[in-house]
């Protein structure tokens, strides 16, 4: 007679207690580090490392949003800057991580992927890389806080005339993008004319300009998702920063603080369609 015992669910919990541990055992290295010698870049590198090692990734950072908004780059492992393409910037900041063991992004968003565009919305993304294969997809969003990207994908590859190597056609198959629901909502922009010959303004200013359009477009978008009780409070406060952007007038020189509260009040209208979308499943019998 012979016994069979299914060790796969001991193997799993086994496996989740493991890593626990291990993370548990990086951060109190980390702390430790930062008590005895008080180097807190020399801690961040180590977390970063884990976290790169756990997740296979090649490269990372690791920093913390701080008001303006400015992203500070405690630590950083594989990234590369082109100290041709930007010298100013590259100058900038190896001098600043030299001296004080991190640097400061003022464009964090752009930094994480959002394309800026100016004041005639023209943008150009310049993209190299050292990998041999290499795919890139920008999708158009109303907004730079949503969760899954959509089937609406805008973007011309092009080769520099030194680029060594092959081009190989491949199909993207938008349909395998995990998105079901979609984002319909027409919002003529208050008082735009319908020529498009609008005043020109700062970098700034348009940037600035740009994050109330889009915060008028999440909350319409989540109000169009229907938010229940459950949301309300959540879209509500998404309408309060939108209307504290909206309320500053000088927005030229005051251009990160409307920034820094339309681009919450995106996020936090996403968080209010999230929850609606959620209730829409469960009331379906969905899971």
């Amino acid at each position: 007679m012979s016994v069979i015992e299914d060790i796969r669910e001991r193997k799993r919990i086994e496996q989740e207690l493991q890593e626990k541990s291990d993370v548990l055992a990086t951060v109190t290295q980390a702390l430790n580090t930062f008590l005895d010698k008080g180097d807190w870049s020399a801690a961040s590198q180590q977390l970063l490392t884990f976290a790169i090692r756990q997740t296979e990734s090649e490269y990372g950072l690791l920093g913390v949003v701080l008001e303006g908004p400015v992203l500070r780059v405690l630590a950083h492992q594989g990234l590369v800057w082109d100290s041709k393409v930007n010298r100013e910037l590259y100058e900038k900041i190896v001098r600043q991580y030299e001296s004080e063991r991190y640097f400061e992004v003022r464009h964090e968003h752009n930094l994480l992927g959002e394309v800026i565009t100016n004041h005639s919305d023209d943008a150009k993304l310049e993209v190299s890389t050292s990998l041999q294969t290499f795919g890139l997809l920008v999708t158009a969003e109303p907004y730079f806080a949503v969760t899954k990207p959509g089937p609406v994908v805008v973007m011309e590859n092009v080769l520099r005339p030194d680029t060594v190597g092959t081009v190989e056609q491949v199909s993207a198959k938008y349909e395998l993008l995990p998105r079901a629901e979609t984002y319909t909502v027409n919002l003529p922009p208050a008082g735009a004319s319908s020529g498009g010959n609008g005043a020109m303004v700062s970098q700034r200013e348009y940037e600035a300009v740009l994050a109330l359009y889009q915060a008028r477009n999440a909350i319409q978008i989540a109000k169009a998702e229907g938010v229940g009780a459950r949301g309300q409070d959540t879209l509500a406060k998404a309408e309060r920063l939108a209307q504290e952007a909206e309320q500053i007038r000088d927005r030229k020189n005051n251009s990160e603080r409307v920034i820094m509260l339309a681009r919450q009040a995106v996020q936090t209208a996403e968080d209010a369609r999230n929850i609606a979308a959620h209730e829409r499943v469960v009331s379906s019998g969905g899971q």
